[in-house]
């Protein structure tokens, strides 16, 4: 408590002892301006970084100020200790507390919220930054349409994802830059999580879970082991078994599923095209197939991670059988120079390369996400 004596004479009385009145002037400590009011400060906060909402500042006996916006000013009292909270959207969380001189003022803990902050006399030129962050997740989970790669932490190199469009569950592992799945595509298989059978399930993909450009596409496209005296599919076709309405697959619960370049497609390829690539396939909504060439995400750029790749020998089907089976084929969107054909990985035990695959036959599928 700060007292002031004050008494009052007259200049022309004499010196002596006087009785009469003092009057005592009582100031608490936070109030210093001549009217009893505390000196103030407008003190701007900016946000930086994503998902803060606002900040309050609280001290017993001032009023609670409340900044909403980015850039906007709280008025503080100087030399009053105010408790800063901040305030997030939902999933993000405080980094860092920030002033931009120690000149103007004090900052309790800049890492924990809340944290504390007193207003120094030369204030007027304070600002505090609060920047909020997502914490990346450490763990691999949920759907593969849902999969943001992003939101990882920068050491989470693989995992397991959930296909929603039939709960099979696939690992994926990142690879020279760009998410591969190291288990063969088995959707229109029956069976789900890590087990499927030989044999269609009635399934109709949408372009909200799939890769494709219209609607829907329904599984009668995704016909299961079609023969080649089947109708709209005889020895005589040009390309084989290769129409919308007959596209061939086979599905193994060992290997996962085969599937001849239309039912890769998703009936996008119908009859035999040059083009160079193509657009849509059967993959989960926001994973497609690799293209041809070295760059990340494409059939050259993961031929030397063997390993990584987690390749699978199980042949290539054909006319009702397994071919080769010593072999593994995945398809790409590349077209093979006749148009018959497509890019697409080879393995043979020891190696992972590039070759051309026929596009009558059926070989595996693995999603990549770049």
């Amino acid at each position: 408590i700060k007292t002031t004596y004050a008494v009052s004479i007259s200049p022309s009385q004499a010196k002596g002892d006087y009785n009469g009145k003092v009057k005592y002037t009582v100031v608490h400590p936070n109030y210093t301006n001549a009217d009893g009011t505390r000196e103030t400060v407008n003190v701007p906060v900016t946000f930086a970084g994503q998902g803060v909402s606002s900040v309050t500042f609280a001290a017993d006996g001032y009023p609670t100020r409340t900044v909403s916006a980015s850039g906007g000013t709280a008025s503080l009292a100087i030399a009053v200790q105010y408790t800063m909270t901040a305030s997030f959207t939902s999933g993000y969380e405080l980094e860092s507390w920030a002033l931009n001189s120690p000149s103007y003022g004090t900052i309790g803990s800049t890492t924990i919220n809340p944290t504390t902050f007193i207003p120094d006399t030369n204030s007027a030129s304070a600002v505090i930054t609060i920047t909020g962050v997502k914490p990346c997740i450490a763990t691999i989970s949920g759907t593969m349409q849902d999969f943001s790669p992003a939101d990882l932490c920068s050491d989470v190199a693989s995992g397991t994802l959930t296909d929603s469009r039939d709960n099979q569950t696939y690992t994926v592992k990142k690879i020279n830059g760009a998410w591969w799945m190291t288990r063969n595509l088995a959707i229109g298989c029956n069976g789900s999580g890590s087990t499927y059978g030989d044999a269609i399930s009635s399934k109709t993909l949408t372009n909200s879970d799939s890769n494709i450009s219209a609607t829907t596409w329904s599984t009668p496209t995704l016909s299961l082991d079609k023969t080649d005296n089947t109708t709209n599919c005889t020895t005589s076709s040009t390309d084989g078994c290769n129409s919308n309405t007959d596209a061939r697959m086979k599905c193994s619960s060992t290997y996962g599923a085969w599937y001849n370049y239309a039912a890769a497609t998703a009936g996008t390829i119908a009859t035999d095209s040059t083009t160079t690539e193509d657009t849509y396939n059967i993959c989960p909504k926001g994973w497609t197939l690799p293209a041809n060439g070295t760059s990340a995400g494409q059939i050259g750029s993961v031929t030397s991670y063997k390993d990584d790749f987690s390749p699978v020998a199980g042949g290539y089907y054909s006319s009702g059988d397994i071919y080769y089976a010593i072999g593994g084929y995945w398809w790409s969107t590349t077209a093979y120079y006749d148009g018959t054909s497509r890019n697409g990985l080879t393995f043979y035990g020891s190696s992972l390369d590039t070759g051309n695959l026929a596009r009558r036959f059926g070989f595996y599928i693995r999603c990549i996400k770049l």
